[in-house]
């Protein structure tokens, strides 16, 4: 990022992992432009276990996912507690890490499914996307969700 070290109080990143090619090199740059005490926090998608300790079904669940989403791969293959390492080796201290699967992806998985909602995504990014992609990818991270493979999460960590 094109600022200097120390520069901020926060940074805040929802949903990040499709638009960075490596976490870990967000979280390291995080820690570089926060200023001591600065607060990381992510609203993010994780995967629970490391991908090859999935059965081969769930891969294919999560593969599938995280390919329609256009997930890089380096964001995908590292299951939860090396989340939380990752963070602690680049320096930061967790003091929030809370799973909010529950109370945020049935909903929005179930709103996303209405006709409503899908006439909209119909207009702005055409029918397929609309009618057939968008709806593959919600009914894809319902069932990575309801089979325990991913986890919402909310996370604090400080410099």
């Amino acid at each position: 990022m094109p600022y200097e070290e120390n520069s901020f109080d926060s940074v805040i990143c929802v949903e990040g992992e499709p638009h960075m090619n490596s976490r870990q090199d967000f979280f390291r740059e995080a820690f570089r432009v926060l200023k001591p005490g600065g607060k990381l926090f992510m609203a993010d998608l994780v995967i629970l276990k490391a991908i090859q300790d999935l059965s081969y079904f769930h891969q294919i669940i999560w593969k599938t996912a995280a390919k329609l989403w256009v997930v890089p791969h380096s964001n995908m293959s590292y299951g939860i507690d090396d989340y939380k390492q990752k963070l602690k080796d680049i320096g930061f201290k967790l003091t929030k890490f809370e799973f909010l699967g529950d109370r945020v992806l049935p909903g929005y998985c179930n709103f996303n499914l209405s006709l409503s909602v899908m006439r909209e995504q119909a207009k702005v990014r055409g029918p397929f996307v609309g009618y057939v992609g968008g709806p593959m990818i919600d009914i894809i991270l319902k069932m990575a969700f309801s089979n325990k493979i991913i986890e919402y999460i909310f996370v604090v960590a400080e410099k």
